[in-house]
């Protein structure tokens, strides 16, 4: 099996890179004059306090919110504290964790949805958070000619969990399916240190075990322990960019084909070995689950759904 030919589902998301932030989405000029509404709950931020008339989720990891003046905005969770209504009970849960509203929307106020495009770019949920969630996707690509596992295009589908150590480091684990051409097929498991630069930007390395299999010249498959590494710098754990190295020692198996005329079986070349240090370079999508990550995820998952195709005579 080719997978190159999926490697489109990435592209549409990737060009939301590009797409800049937007402003605090202003009121209809038809409500400019209308008086200030009632404020139903209070915001608590790091350093300041929101008076909203409605509070309520809009989509992963952010809330969206009106002031009394009709002016609507959104906030990411991370950012918020706590949520106290008008009689100064903590709705926190109510609004965070369940996901639930508070107050209720202007009339005339219809969603803006390119707020929301742009939202995994504007901020790292992770950062100040416990721990959290990993979800991601990547396409890499070889470098230089290749191997056992090809020089096209391979796949990967990771998941995983880390704890933030400090407001600069997290440490934690993930698990990858890999795909690629000529029947790849391989699952990693490694170790992952992240450092915090910012809200907006972090760096990480990975390390672990792998074992993988392919079909390019016979029946390949890895022999001991094979290693790989990875190292990412990550903008608002949304998109990475990705630089990975694997070192493995790969054993082919004879292969044999049925015969049906004669009742009779051809075998292939017998075993051989090869040692293998590719490196690979790519964009990834994640760590943190949200809008982008999650569509990917599944469509990326695709990959691993197709069955290998039988040999017909």
């Amino acid at each position: 099996m080719r997978t190159a030919r999926f490697s489109w589902v990435l592209l549409p998301l990737a060009a939301f890179v590009v797409l800049p932030p937007s402003p605090v989405i202003a009121s209809p000029a038809s409500l400019d004059q209308a008086p200030p509404r009632p404020a139903v709950a209070t915001l608590c931020l790091a350093a300041d306090t929101l008076a909203v008339t409605y509070v309520g989720s809009w989509g992963l990891g952010v809330v969206r919110y009106e002031l009394p003046d009709r002016t609507l905005g959104y906030l990411s969770t991370h950012k918020i504290a706590r949520v106290v209504d008008a009689e100064g009970r903590d709705r926190t849960r109510h609004v965070l964790i369940e996901r639930r509203s508070l107050g209720g929307l202007s009339d005339g106020l219809a969603p803006r949805f390119d707020r929301w495009i742009v939202s995994p770019f504007e901020h790292s949920p992770t950062r100040r958070a416990p721990g959290y969630a990993v979800t991601e996707v990547s396409a890499l690509g070889v470098l230089g000619e290749g191997g056992v596992t090809g020089s096209g295009a391979s796949y990967s589908i990771g998941f995983g969990a880390a704890k933030n150590l400090s407001a600069t480091w997290s440490l934690g684990g993930v698990v990858h399916l890999n795909a690629g051409d000529n029947e790849y097929r391989g699952a990693d498991v490694g170790v992952r240190l992240r450092r915090y630069f910012s809200d907006h930007l972090s760096v990480e390395t990975s390390q672990g075990i792998l074992h993988g299999s392919t079909r390019r010249g016979g029946n390949w498959e890895t022999h001991g322990l094979a290693y790989w590494g990875e190292a990412a710098l990550t903008v608002s754990d949304a998109v990475s960019l990705v630089v990975r190295a694997e070192s493995a020692e790969w054993r082919s198996r004879p292969s044999a084909v049925y015969r049906p005329l004669d009742g009779a079986w051809q075998y292939g070349p017998g075993s051989q070995r090869t040692t293998e240090r590719p490196w690979r370079i790519g964009v990834r999508v994640g760590p943190y689950p949200s809008w982008l990550s999650v569509p990917a995820l599944v469509a990326a998952s695709l990959l691993f759904l197709v069955p290998r195709p039988t040999v017909t005579y």
